[in-house]
């Protein structure tokens, strides 16, 4: 192996003997195998440590292949779907289970002919308050309630299996459902609204115009003994129950009850009502009757028909007998939707063209033994050529050295000897022969082949360097990318031994959700102004420290506090009448604590003011701001005052002591443009001094940073108002707040519901987190919603300020 030469004679030059090649052959083959075995080991080392990053493809993958691709990878797993665009109906099936009363005999034309047929033609032969007057107008209605609801349900869910479900590409088994659960679900909430608000629309026209029901209900005829006109037939308003008279109210009711002929006897009829008309009469009635086969058998024996119909049954149903018809009718009279999903024919309709994963590798032997293989060809043949090249560089460099030795010996004997013998001389000449041979070889070296030599130096040297330079950044990476990972781990193990230690807010997380059956937590017990009711309860503050909550209550002109677990509030600021003395509130609509004083300040709206109000001290409260009409307020950690005006349509910021304030939002005209607002209500001031306002009447959120011209709509602004249920829209907020993570939650007064836009994403869209499930007084129902906040613990409060309550919607840990 030492004598070992791979390289021929002409490798090293022409006129190079063959003794010379070989030994300067066997130089080369050494510095071949050393450089080789060096260049290896690198390369292998670098193979090992690198990371790489693979993806793998399949083209047009089978349903049942991508199942298992999905459960292999999970998330890493993408997919891009070659159509795009495909219709509901190709994967959802939608259908409408109603109430039993709309599939019974009870609201067929056939049942009710004849059940009227046996009724005296002209209904005014009846007393007034027979209910035989109503009974024909009664079912028909009811009739046409029934129709009105499946045909609105059947539009709603027609129009939504034909609309298009765009994916680019395919989403998860996961995915597909919660964003389909959130679509039907949206679909659901508009159909009962949009019907009941049509619904309210007629009922106010009805009433509005005054109209006279040909039943006489509502207004019935005077015979005046004088005739003050010739063609005017004067008319007289019914009155019912607590003296409700028609000609001031639409609602006013009575007891249903037959008259027996020819006697005062009235026998009642459970659940029904009669009243100023029928339609209004019926829809603050109960199906109580229908529920009860001899309340059945008493109707057929005052109209003298007899049939074999049954009562409806209690224990097929979800709502209560005593349900009222508007609470039926804001329902569209669903007991149930029948909603079926299939993910395959979704992954069908968007047959997948090709699926991916991406993975990341870091030593794989098969690899490393290919990229050695794949490299030892080009790097044998650069070795071959250079090793030779490099040796022959070396020996000229050392015959240089020694031809220079020897001219230098020469020169010193020379000088040193007094005596030249012939034999010397000779042998002189031979050497200075030699010595002018080797010094012209010299001179040629350092000439051409010096700069050769620096020149492949410098390459091998930049060879080393590309090899080993990325071996050590590749290494020092994993061993950051190590330290980061333990970094992450500690601190993960860090935050949830703190979290276990001390509650946290939870809203920021998109995974966040709320029970949606509220508990009441304050009023519910009617409109009033005893302390156990409020009257259009407004924002609110909750105390976490001593866990005591604080309500505006508007229309009682007072500030309540209402402690846990209680059952009535106390006054903590007016409660004194509506009125401008200093000891009165005349219809406040917001309010904040000032810790540092112990006072409230609150917006007086009705004063047009912003008092002082101190806890300690009921007689001495102070005017700070008059003659403004403020909606909202707001402080931020300075303790600067944030106000808006409800009629300059601007937001302003007041410190202690000042009589002008400085107008932060609007400060323009009342319009939809960015830098202009248009009635703003409820506002925000986060940690950066960012205002966030409720722009109530252009139906959005803006947010205002520091000095800035114009505000960036972050909630709503999609063109809301109308009709405007979409998740996209907003209609009429009148109350918002940020969390700490920048995520804008709304209330969606007219819409019945809290929304919640999360920052992390920019969506335009936001999500229902509590109520959407129509106007009502129900637990998982909201009725104009006017204020909200959250606890420490995450629990959402929200004021319903039309149906007199406040209630919490704890967080839903499961």
């Amino acid at each position: 192996m030492i004598n070992l030469s791979i390289f021929s004679v002409r490798d090293f030059g022409s006129n190079v003997d063959r003794m010379t090649a070989k030994r300067l052959g066997q130089w080369a083959t050494r510095l071949y195998i050393i450089m080789l075995i060096f260049s290896v080991v690198l390369l292998a080392i670098f193979s090992m440590v690198q990371v790489r990053t693979l993806t793998n493809t399949f083209n047009r993958p089978s349903f049942e292949l991508y199942n298992q691709l999905k459960h292999d990878h999970a998330d890493k797993l993408s997919c891009s779907c070659s159509i795009i665009a495909s219709t509901f109906n190709s994967f959802v099936n939608i259908k409408a289970v109603f109430h039993e009363i709309c599939l019974s005999p009870f609201v067929s034309d056939q049942w009710r002919i004849n059940l009227t047929a046996g009724l005296v033609p002209d209904l005014s032969t009846y007393a007034q308050n027979d209910y035989r007057r109503f009974l024909s107008a009664h079912l028909q209605f009811l009739q046409g309630l029934c129709q009105l609801s499946t045909e609105s349900v059947n539009n709603s869910i027609k129009q939504f299996l034909s609309s298009l479900f765009i994916t680019a590409d395919l989403l998860s088994e996961e995915n597909f459902h919660e964003r389909l659960n959130l679509l039907i679900n949206e679909s659901r909430v508009n159909a009962p609204s949009v019907f009941a608000r049509v619904l309210y629309l007629i009922r106010s026209v009805n009433d509005g115009n005054a109209f006279v029901s040909t039943y006489g209900t509502n207004f019935k005829y005077s015979s005046p003994r004088e005739r003050l006109l010739p063609f005017a037939a004067p008319t007289e308003a019914v009155i019912y129950d607590d003296e409700c008279s028609c000609g001031l109210y639409s609602n006013c009711t009575s007891q249903a009850r037959f008259i027996k002929t020819n006697s005062f006897e009235t026998i009642s009829i459970k659940g029904l009502k009669i009243g100023c008309t029928p339609s209004e009469s019926l829809l603050v009635s109960t199906l109580e009757c229908f529920y009860n086969q001899s309340c059945i058998d008493l109707i057929e024996e005052y109209t003298n028909y007899t049939s074999n119909v049954t009562h409806l049954s209690s224990t097929t149903s979800r709502f209560t007998v005593n349900t009222s018809i508007t609470e039926l009718v804001h329902n569209l009279f669903i007991e149930e939707w029948a909603t079926t999903t299939n993910y395959s024919l979704y992954f069908k309709q968007c047959s997948p063209l090709l699926c991916s994963y991406t993975f990341t590798e870091n030593f794989n032997v098969f690899h490393t033994i290919t990229l050695l293989l794949s490299l030892q060809g080009g790097l044998t043949i650069i070795l071959k050529w250079i090793c030779p090249t490099i040796i022959r560089i070396i020996d000229k460099i050392s015959d240089c050295r020694k031809v220079i030795t020897l001219s230098n010996s020469n020169k010193a004997l020379t000088m040193n000897c007094n005596k030249i013998e012939p034999q010397s001389y000779n042998t002189d000449d031979t050497t200075q022969t030699s010595t002018t041979s080797s010094g012209i070889l010299c001179r040629y070296f350092r000439k051409r082949n010096l700069t050769w030599f620096i020149f492949w130096i410098i390459i091998i040297i930049l060879i080393l360097l590309v090899v080993i330079i990325p071996t050590v950044i590749i290494l020092k990476k994993k061993i950051i990318i190590s330290k980061a990972i333990s970094t992450t781990i500690t601190t993960t193990i860090t935050t949830i031994k703190k979290d276990t230690a001390a509650t946290t807010t939870t809203t920021g997380h998109i995974s966040t959700k709320w029970i949606q059956d509220g508990i009441r937590v304050a009023g519910g017990n009617g409109q009033g102004d005893q302390l156990n009711q409020l009257h259009w309860p407004g924002m609110i503050y909750f105390d976490d420290n001593n866990q005591i909550l604080y309500v505006v209550d508007e229309g009682n002109h007072r500030i309540v506090e209402w402690k846990s677990n209680v059952t009535t509030g106390q006054v903590v600021a007016g409660g004194n009448g509506n009125g401008s003395r200093t000891d009165q509130l005349s219809k406040p609509t917001s309010m904040v604590v000032d810790i540092n004083n112990d006072s409230f300040i609150i917006c007086d709206s009705g004063n047009r003011r912003v008092v002082q109000w101190f806890r300690r001290n009921d007689s001495n409260q102070q005017i700070i701001i008059s003659n403004i009409h403020c909606h909202g307020l707001a402080m931020d950690n300075n303790g600067n005052l944030y106000v808006t005006d409800w009629d300059k349509h601007e937001v302003s910021r007041w410190k202690q002591g000042d009589k002008n304030g400085i107008i932060v939002a609007g400060r323009n005209n009342q319009s939809n443009k960015l830098n202009e607002l248009d009635h703003p209500t409820s506002i925000f001031v986060d940690q950066d001094y960012s205002v966030y306002v409720c722009d109530m009447w252009n139906h959005r959120v803006v947010k205002w940073l520091k000095n800035a011209k114009e505000g960036v709509v972050v909630a709503g602004g999609d063109s809301g108002g109308g009709f405007a249920t979409s998740v996209k829209k907003l209609r009429y907020p009148g109350a918002m707040i940020v969390d700490r993570f920048g995520n804008v939650y709304v209330a969606d007064s007219n819409n019945d519901r809290i929304m919640r836009w999360l920052k992390l994403t920019d969506s335009i869209e936001g999500r229902i987190i509590v109520g959407g499930n129509g106007v009502g007084n129900g637990s998982n129902q909201l009725n104009w919603p006017s204020g909200l906040l959250f606890d420490r613990k995450g629990n959402l409060y929200v004021s319903d300020r039309d149906a007199n309550r406040v209630q919490k919607f704890d967080v839903d840990l499961n």
